[in-house]
């Protein structure tokens, strides 16, 4: 973000200082410098809102879909890239604009994946147009109000094109669009069960930058080597205990909603686990005298002084 502002504000001041024929750099590069400083602005402030309790947990969200679906299109970008190259092939002899180059192709097929086929204006009207002109129809009344047929488009090769746009139906917006959405889902269960911990230790770290900047005579004052804490002892200091008391409610809050800490489901879980452990030795035990093998669990128990249940 501090270089798209710095670069923005070379640009501005050297539009300003010189004429648009003595400039140092071209004005046509000022406003996507602005732009782009401003984008980086607003990115960042939305990026900052991590730290906070209400929003925290809904950017974090959006940041983990964000890298599911960099990872998921690096790895389907050779998929991508071979409908781009094959329809550019295709339809480059068309005059249609969209495939006329390879970049143009690619943006077309990567706005066909998400939804903008426009198969009717891109592929059938273009289709139905040379055939009419093929077989000599062009005098036709479905020719002649067809306002499509003025425009120079055409598919040279309609069977491969068909062919390949209903295996581009199948592949991306079936299969590879429902993958990133089960990702997605995936992705903010995740986000949810972790986020509290990522909000604690973001919390933790600004709060670390903040005391760099301080002075040290201010954190010498704040800071504390001990304290005497009396449980017993009504402790009214007024308006700041009232909102000190808030803050302590919220970090007691914070560490009760720490996954993990919770001792009631730990002791359920070793309960259970002892449970199976003696249905086991039951059935072992059973099993055993069904078969008629002498084994020493008998022997061990009497040892110990255990009896079997």
């Amino acid at each position: 973000m501090n270089i798209s502002c710095l670069i923005a504000n070379f640009f501005q001041i050297t539009a300003r200082l010189y004429k648009e024929n003595t400039a140092v750099v071209s004005y046509d590069l000022v406003n996507p410098s602005l732009a782009n400083a401003v984008f980086m602005g607003w990115l960042y402030l939305f990026v900052m809102m991590r730290r906070f309790d209400a929003v925290g947990l809904y950017v974090s969200m959006f940041l983990e879909i964000l890298k599911t679906l960099l990872r998921v299109l690096f790895v389907f970008s050779a998929l991508i890239i071979a409908f781009t190259l094959a329809f550019f092939v295709l339809l480059s002899n068309g005059n249609h604009v969209m495939f006329s180059t390879f970049p143009l192709s690619f943006v077309r097929t990567f706005t066909m994946m998400l939804g903008d086929l426009d198969f009717m204006n891109s592929f059938y009207f273009p289709y139905h147009c040379d055939y009419m002109e093929s077989n000599k129809r062009t005098d036709t009344r479905m020719y002649i109000n067809m306002g499509e047929c003025k425009y120079s488009r055409r598919v040279p090769h309609p069977y491969a094109t068909f062919t390949m746009v209903c295996v581009f139906l199948v592949f991306i917006p079936i299969v590879m669009v429902n993958l990133l959405i089960g990702l997605a889902v995936g992705d903010i269960a995740l986000a949810k069960k972790n986020a509290q911990l990522k909000r604690l230790s973001m919390q933790v770290q600004n709060h670390t930058n903040i005391e760099k900047f301080l002075p040290a005579c201010l954190l010498r004052r704040v800071n504390k080597a001990l304290v005497i804490e009396y449980p017993n002892m009504n402790k009214n200091k007024g308006f700041i205990s009232f909102i000190s008391r808030f803050s302590r409610d919220e970090r007691n809050q914070d560490a009760r909603q720490v996954p993990g800490v919770e001792f009631d489901d730990v002791v359920k879980c070793v309960n259970n686990v002892s449970s199976d452990v003696a249905e086991m030795k039951s059935m072992m035990s059973l099993l055993c005298s069904r078969l008629k093998i002498q084994t020493g669990i008998a022997e061990d128990e009497e040892a110990f002084g255990i009896s079997a249940s």
